[in-house]
C-alpha cells in the first residue's frame, strides 16, 4: 500500500453537483481534479446513463464553470474558452449523444447562475460594477464591506437579477445598488423569488425576500430586509412558498432556522418545521471536497433538505403539514442531491472514500460512479475510531482518534490535536486528507466537536459570548481522554493546530497552557477589535458572536482575544496565512507572529501569495503542497 503524502491529493477526482435530466434519463455532474502544470483545477461535466449504468465524460475542455439542462438531451454550460472578453460569459451546448460543444450565446456580464424560461429567454444573476471609472494604480473603498474572501474587492459591486433574451440581450430586474444572494423560478416559469437587499453605504446581515412576476414586471416584497436571517433555501410550493429563516434572538446568526410556509393568497407566514437543526446543507468538515450543488428541493408537497446531525450529513424531508421523515441517514456525508420520481441521486462520502455519485432506490443505496476506486485501492488509510465522554460541563463530547499507519502496540507515537473551523461546523468520520497525511507520517490524530459545533442544536452550539471558555475546556478534556484511552500517545510530543476558528482556538490555547510540544495556527483570529474592522464579515460577525462591539465594550472584547494572552506563550508555533484572506485578514496572523517573537516564544510565519481563506481546501495546488 502507498502512504498518503503531501501531494497524493493531485490524483483525487472530486465529484459534485448531480442534476437529473428533465425525463430522468441522465444525471449530469461535475468531476474536478488538479492541474499541477497550470496550478489550478480541471472541471468537466460527466454523464450517468440511468438505463445502462454507464458513466462517460461529456466535456473535455477542463473549463466548465456551471451547467443546466437545456432540454432532455442538451446540456448548456458556461466555460472559459476561446477569445474570452473580460466581463462576459460564454455559453455552450452539447448533446448527450456526443459531438463537439457548440457556442450558444454570450452574455455581456459575469454570470453567476442561469435558469431557462423558454427557448429564447433566461433569468440569471450576474455581477454589476457601480464604479464610475476604472482606476489604475489604486483602489477606492467607500462602503462596507469593501472586499470578500475568495472574490476580491467588492466595493460598489453588486449581484443583479436579469432577464436575458438571446436576441435582444440583458434587461435588469433589480436596481443598481441591490445585491441578490439567490433566486428560484416557479414551475410555471412566470414568477421568480429572490433574496437580497439594497445598500448604498453599509450592508446589513439580514436579506429580504422578494417576488417578481415576469409577464407583468410587477415586483413586491414578501419579507422586508432587516427582519430575519434567511438561511438554507426557499421555493415555490402548492398554494404558496416555503422559506427557511430565523430571528437570531437565541444565539445570533448561527441559530438553527425554522421552515415556514407563506400562504400565497393571504401572505400569512406559519412554521411547519422547527427541529433545531440546519436546513439546506451539511457542515461536516472535509478538505477533500471540491464543488457543491443542491441542498434544498421541493417535490410536490414535500420539501427535502440536507442537514447535519451529530457528526454526519443526512437527507431529510417534511410535508406541508409538518410531518417530518428521514430519507438518508447512513453515516458519512451528503454534499448535494437531486430527485426524479422514486430515485434520489446524490453525491456523498461513505466510509473512508471521498465523494462519488450514488442513488437511493427502494430504500437501498447504490454507488454509481467509481472515479477514485483505482487510486483508493492503493492507499494506506487510517480509519477514525469514535471516542466520546461526558465533559465537566455535563455535555457529551464526540470525537475521533486515528492511529498512525503501521501502528505497533507498545510503541510511542507523537500526536496532533486538530480543531475545526466555524465554530458551527463539525468533524466526522469522513475522509479528511490533511489528517490522513499526518497519520501516514506516523502521528496519532485526535479531533472532536466541542461546544459551539454544529449538529446538536442551539443549546450545544451556544458559545455566544463564551469563546475560549467551555469550548477550551472541552478540547483540553478531550486531549486528556485521548491520552487515557491511547497510552501509546507520547504525551511529551503532542501538538495542536487548526484553521479559522481552529486557528483562534490554537492561539487561545498557547496563551493559556504550555502542555503542547508545538502549534500550527492557520488563517486565525488573534484580536477581535481588529477583526471587527478588517474582515469581510467582521462588522456583523463580531457582535453576533460576542454580544458586544468594540464601541460598546472594547475591554471585554479584548478579553476574548488570544492576543491579550500571548505574552504567556511558550509553545513553538508556526503561523500560516494567505495574503488574500479577507475573512481573517493578514493583520491577524501578523499580530500573532509578532507577539510571539516579541515575547521570546519560538515562532515562524509562512505567508502564501495568491491564495485566501480556502488555501487548505481549494487553494492553488502548488501552495497546498507547500503548506502541507
Amino acid at each position: 500500500m502507498n502512504k498518503i503524502a503531501v501531494d497524493t491529493f493531485l490524483g483525487y477526482k472530486f465529484v459534485s453537483n448531480p442534476v437529473v435530466s428533465p425525463k430522468g434519463d441522465y444525471v449530469a455532474y461535475f468531476v474536478k481534479d488538479t492541474n499541477i502544470e497550470k496550478n489550478n483545477y480541471n472541471s468537466n461535466i460527466w454523464l450517468y446513463n440511468v438505463a445502462t449504468g454507464e458513466n462517460k465524460q461529456l466535456t473535455v475542455g477542463n473549463d466548465a464553470m456551471s451547467f443546466i439542462w437545456k432540454n432532455c438531451h442538451i446540456v448548456l454550460f458556461a466555460a472559459k474558452r476561446g477569445d474570452m472578453e473580460k466581463g462576459k460569459t460564454k455559453f455552450y451546448e452539447i448533446d448527450v449523444n456526443g459531438g463537439e460543444a457548440a457556442h450558444a450565446f454570450t452574455v455581456d456580464a459575469p454570470v453567476q447562475k442561469i435558469v431557462k424560461i423558454d427557448c429564447e429567454n433566461y433569468i440569471l444573476t450576474a455581477s454589476y460594477d457601480n464604479s464610475v471609472a476604472h482606476r489604475e494604480g489604486y483602489t477606492v473603498f467607500d462602503e462596507s464591506p469593501f472586499w470578500m474572501n475568495n472574490v476580491g474587492v467588492t466595493n460598489k459591486k453588486r449581484t443583479r437579477l436579469y432577464l436575458y433574451n438571446i436576441k435582444t440581450g440583458l434587461s435588469a430586474v433589480t436596481e443598481e445598488m441591490f445585491n441578490v444572494s439567490n433566486f428560484v423560478l416557479c414551475p410555471g416559469k412566470t414568477d421568480v423569488l429572490f433574496a437580497g437587499a439594497e445598500f448604498k453605504d453599509v450592508q446589513q446581515g439580514k436579506n429580504g425576500l422578494y417576488h417578481y412576476n415576469i409577464p407583468t414586471g410587477e415586483l413586491e416584497c414578501i419579507i422586508p430586509a432587516g427582519q430575519l436571517y434567511l438561511r438554507g433555501g426557499f421555493e415555490f410550493v402548492k398554494g404558496g412558498l416555503v422559506v427557511t429563516a430565523h430571528d437570531g434572538k437565541i444565539i445570533g446568526g448561527n441559530q438553527s432556522p425554522i421552515l415556514y410556509f407563506i400562504d400565497w393568497a393571504t401572505r400569512e407566514m406559519k412554521p411547519i418545521l422547527d427541529k433545531d437543526e440546519g436546513i439546506g446543507g451539511s457542515s461536516v468538515g472535509c478538505d477533500a471536497k471540491l464543488g457543491s450543488g443542491q441542498g434544498f428541493k421541493v417535490v410536490g408537497d414535500k420539501i427535502y433538505y440536507i442537514t447535519t446531525n451529530a457528526e454526519h450529513g443526512y437527507l431529510k424531508g417534511v410535508d406541508l403539514n409538518g410531518n417530518a421523515f428521514d430519507v438518508i441517514t447512513a453515516d458519512g456525508d451528503i454534499t448535494a442531491f437531486d430527485i426524479f420520481e422514486d430515485k434520489i441521486f446524490f453525491t456523498g462520502l461513505r466510509g473512508n472514500e471521498i465523494a462519488e455519485l450514488y442513488v437511493l432506490e427502494n430504500g437501498a443505496e447504490k454507488k454509481l460512479s467509481h472515479h477514485n476506486d483505482e487510486l483508493w485501492a492503493t492507499l494506506s488509510i487510517s480509519t477514525p475510531e469514535f471516542l466520546s465522554f461526558t465533559a465537566s460541563d455535563g455535555y457529551d463530547i464526540h470525537g475521533y482518534v486515528m492511529k498512525p499507519i503501521g501502528y505497533e502496540e507498545g510503541k510511542k507515537y507523537p500526536a496532533i490535536l486538530h480543531i475545526h473551523g466555524g465554530p458551527k461546523t463539525a468533524f466526522g468520520s469522513v475522509f479528511h486528507n490533511e489528517m490522513q497525511v499526518w497519520a501516514n507520517a506516523g502521528y496519532f490524530v485526535c479531533f472532536c466537536n466541542p461546544r459551539g459545533s454544529d449538529g446538536r442544536g442551539n443549546d450545544f452550539a451556544d458559545i455566544f459570548g463564551k469563546y475560549g471558555s467551555v469550548d477550551y475546556d472541552n478540547l483540553m478534556e478531550f486531549a486528556d481522554k485521548c491520552l487515557e484511552k491511547y497510552p501509546d500517545i507520547d504525551k511529551d510530543n503532542f501538538g495542536v493546530g487548526g484553521g479559522s476558528y481552529g486557528g483562534f482556538m490554537t492561539n487561545w490555547i498557547i496563551g493559556h497552557t504550555d502542555r503542547f510540544k508545538a502549534a500550527v495556527t492557520q488563517r486565525s483570529i488573534s484580536n477581535w477589535t481588529t477583526f471587527e474592522f478588517t474582515s469581510d464579515i467582521g462588522a456583523h460577525f463580531t457582535k453576533d458572536q460576542h454580544k458586544i462591539s468594540t464601541e460598546e465594550d472594547a475591554e471585554k472584547l479584548w478579553s476574548f482575544s488570544p492576543l491579550k494572552y500571548l505574552n504567556n506563550a511558550k509553545t513553538p508555533t508556526l503561523v500560516i496565512h494567505s495574503k488574500e484572506d479577507y475573512r481573517c485578514w493578514l493583520v491577524e496572523g501578523v499580530a500573532t507572529f509578532q507577539a510571539l517573537k516579541l515575547h521570546g516564544c519560538e515562532a515562524k510565519m509562512v505567508l502564501f501569495n495568491g491564495d485566501n481563506h480556502e488555501l487548505s481546501r481549494s487553494g492553488q495546488p502548488r501552495n497546498r503542497i507547500k503548506r502541507m
